[in-house]
């Protein structure tokens, strides 16, 4: 057995891992942000977009962008509303 005592000693072991986790996430966050920027940067040329309203010529990056956040709405208006679904069922 050791002499320490194993309470006293497991919150230095949490914090480690803590520690681990938090650099791990900013070193993939740092590696998806440049990846994203490489991304802006080679696509910065017009498009001629057909948008619900008109049409203009917009950076394809801008309609990508455009496009990712309605996607996004979209699916929470739906995740929310198959969850009221779910407990109006109960």
């Amino acid at each position: 057995m050791t002499d320490q005592d194993p309470l006293l000693s497991a919150p230095g072991k949490d914090e480690a891992k803590k520690n681990k986790r938090e650099q791990t996430r900013l070193i993939v966050g740092a590696i998806l942000g440049v990846i994203v920027l490489i991304f802006v940067l080679s696509n910065t040329q017009k498009v001629k977009v057909h948008w619900i309203v008109g049409t203009t010529r917009t950076p394809v990056i801008l309609a990508l962008v455009v496009t990712l956040l309605v996607g996004i709405i979209i699916g929470a208006v739906g995740a929310r509303y198959e969850r009221r679904s779910k407990r109006a069922e109960r």
